[in-house]
């Protein structure tokens, strides 16, 4: 809420106040719940504007996550986790020759802690928040914008935390493509899944 010139009351109850902008830098006065005031400075990344950054920069709600599972290229399981109504649950179906092998944690998060809702903004950055309270702050950028295909790391955005995906619209939702392969053991583990997401607005 805002409450003053550059002046905002957060849902927490801190009070944010921009003292100082000098470009995309800024001097932030963080005073948290306790009284207690910290000046940040914090830089603002330049602003990303084409056609698909404005497709994809809006507040997602996620519908589903369904995954497949393969082993040196033979089935092994297929699963489906569904968010309605603030509420997740999973079904899980697992080929026969894998009956014991299967971990549902390798797949999906529990039902309590499943990922519901993910807003990108221009800046590079996205946030998840999950059933259970929590979430992630990520960045992004697009690898190959022609050919739809979105890079995301953790905040840190160490290189070796990034993985890719592909991004498709259609109407107000989009889907998610995601395809991770390993070796391990001598044998090759593929999971591929799909996030679909409806626009909130």
């Amino acid at each position: 809420k805002k409450i003053g010139d550059n002046k905002y009351k957060l849902s927490n109850g801190a009070v944010l106040e921009i003292m100082e902008e000098t470009g995309s830098t800024y001097t932030i006065s963080y005073t948290d719940i306790n009284g207690i005031e910290y000046n940040l400075i914090v830089n603002i990344p330049e602003k990303i504007v084409d056609d698909a950054t404005r497709s994809l920069c809006r507040t997602w709600d996620i519908n589903s996550l369904e995954v497949w599972g393969y082993i040196n290229s033979a089935y092994m399981v297929h699963g489906k986790q569904t968010i309605r109504n603030g509420k997740a649950s999973t079904e899980i179906k697992v080929s026969p020759n894998f009956d014991n092998e299967i971990d549902l944690d390798d797949y999906f998060d529990d039902d309590n802690e499943a990922a519901y809702q993910v807003v990108f903004t221009s800046y590079g950055t996205f946030i998840t928040s999950y059933l259970d309270g929590e979430t992630d702050l990520m960045l992004w950028n697009w690898f190959d914008k022609s050919r739809g295909i979105l890079q995301y790391s953790d905040e840190n955005g160490d290189n070796g935390d990034f993985g890719d995906c592909i991004v498709r619209f259609a109407g107000n939702q989009m889907r998610f493509y995601l395809d991770f392969s390993e070796i391990e053991h001598g044998l090759k583990a593929r999971t591929i899944g799909v996030y679909t997401l409806t626009a909130k607005h």
